[in-house]
């Protein structure tokens, strides 16, 4: 007899389509042994002790999503671990990050676990297999999110979050804006993902004071209450610009994040007059302010603002204000960017540098290669094959160039895209005929040989009809005839 016992559980028998689907493997020693774990590259390998295997509703096996349906960081251990009598090892697994999911229907999944084990001094390999466990996935209906969000169980309140489209409805929207003081923070953010998707406009107060009062720790649940805020202000733009004027000034240092985040949803909003607001926090001490300036600004994509973002662009130290700067400074597409990008390839943070050569492509124009030119020498990989790129977009050229190529073929290959430049270069200042003038010249050469065609045309004609008038001497001399009088009579 086996001495472990492998099964299956599951809180949610029923969930939604996207719903994770979560499990437990119970790994429950019948007596008492020393459980030997795998190490990590037998765990790795087509070897690895713990396997699950899903049936569909169609009886159909589902497919991974992951190589082999390995399960890598599972069980591992560092060393022999003692498994006392009835002592059970519960493994929690996602089924959903494993199987990809039908949109509907009963799912059946049974797990394989090969235990090595040592029970006294005798070592010991089997083969555990568990009983099929049955979950069914039901359709997003009214009436099934209405009862998963009545329900207490945290992630069949978080997918039914997720479902909120299927069940419109004011009654939806109170329990929505009840959720937002739930315990659970995974909660309070699919209540306000749920508000987002319901197009909630009046829960915009709601959320702003739910962002001040009780500024989100987790980061997940404040990303999705600022986009929440962000996209019900797109229309409703008053209360978050009464917000964001609400903020003193100067802003102590425990409101920053909170202002920030005001900040970030404005960004996602790009309401009308937000323009301002942008180009103010663009002069900002802090990067991070700068950062979502630059975003904003990208956004709006107001001409005005160009000119601002790219005196910006020569005062910026910071790596990461500096590639937002650029990035919104290339979305206007503008050769009058052309010094900015100088100085971020030349004088700018190192760590800006790959981005402001990829973003360089933005000019359209081959007046930056002499910028660009001397990274491809650069130690920096990245850097490299952003360079390459660009001038393969800005000069239609395709030279050989391998940026991770050795040392020794990056150097000849770089000699030959200089040369051609300094060839360029060369062309400009002394410029060939152009096809204009060469098509003037020919036209020109073309005429002059018509008209001394046709003079020459017109004197043979002219020398032959004269000699046609001339009568030849001979004529003048007329044989004498039978009917001529005799001129001695």
């Amino acid at each position: 007899m086996a001495p472990a016992d492998l099964r299956l559980s599951t809180r949610c028998p029923e969930i939604f389509p996207s719903q994770p689907a979560d499990i437990t493997v119970h790994l429950s020693a019948r007596r008492s042994i020393e459980h030997l774990a795998y190490d990590v590259e037998e765990n790795l390998g087509n070897r690895g002790f713990l396997q699950l295997q899903a049936l569909g509703p169609d009886d159909q096996p589902l497919l991974y999503t992951h190589p082999a349906g390995q399960f890598p960081d599972t069980g591992a251990t560092a060393g022999p671990r003692r498994l006392d009598a009835h002592e059970s090892r519960d493994i929690p697994i996602s089924l959903g990050s494993w199987f990809q999911l039908p949109a509907s229907g009963t799912i059946q999944v049974t797990a394989s676990y090969r235990l090595r084990y040592r029970e006294g001094k005798i070592p010991g390999d089997v083969l555990l297999k568990s009983d099929p466990l049955k979950i069914r996935i039901q359709p997003a209906t009214r009436e099934t999110v209405t009862q998963g969000l009545q329900s207490g169980e945290p992630a069949m309140l978080r997918a039914a979050c997720e479902n909120v489209a299927a069940a419109p409805g004011q009654d939806t929207a109170d329990r929505l804006l009840a959720l937002l003081d739930h315990p659970d923070t995974q909660v309070r953010g699919g209540a306000a993902e749920g508000l987002r998707k319901l197009k909630y406009a009046p829960s915009l107060p709601v959320l702003l004071e739910r962002l001040r009062q009780h500024f989100p720790s987790g980061t997940t649940e404040r990303f999705r209450m600022v986009t929440a805020i962000g996209a019900l202000s797109r229309n409703h733009p008053d209360p978050l610009l009464a917000a964001l004027s609400a903020l003193p000034n100067p802003l102590p240092a425990g409101q920053r994040e909170y202002a920030l985040s005001l900040y970030s949803a404005l960004k996602e909003a790009a309401p009308p007059g937000a323009l301002e607001k942008f180009m103010s926090l663009l002069r900002s001490d802090d990067p991070a302010a700068r950062i979502i300036a630059a975003g904003g600004l990208e956004r709006i994509r107001d001409p005005v603002s160009l000119p601002p973002l790219l005196e910006a662009c020569l005062k910026e130290n910071d790596p990461r204000a500096m590639t937002a700067i650029l990035g919104a400074a290339a979305a206007f597409e503008s050769e009058n960017a052309m010094d900015c990008f100088r100085h971020a390839l030349t004088k700018g943070p190192r760590e800006a540098r790959a981005e402001a050569a990829i973003q360089a492509k933005s000019l359209h124009n081959m007046d930056i290669l002499p910028e660009l030119l001397p990274l491809l020498r650069s130690d920096s990989w990245l850097e490299r094959k952003h360079v390459i790129a660009t001038l393969h977009a800005l000069t239609g050229r395709k030279f050989p160039y391998q940026y991770d190529a050795p040392p020794a073929d990056r150097e000849y290959q770089a000699t030959q895209w200089e040369t051609w430049w300094k060839d360029t270069l060369e062309a400009r200042r002394n410029p060939p005929h152009s096809m204009m003038s060469n098509a003037i010249h020919f036209a020109a050469g073309a005429i002059a040989f018509v008209v001394i065609f046709k003079i020459i045309m017109d004197f043979a004609s002219s020398a032959s009809s004269r000699r046609r008038r001339i009568p030849d001497a001979r004529s003048f001399i007329k044989p004498a005839g039978k009917d001529d009088p005799d001129p001695r009579a």
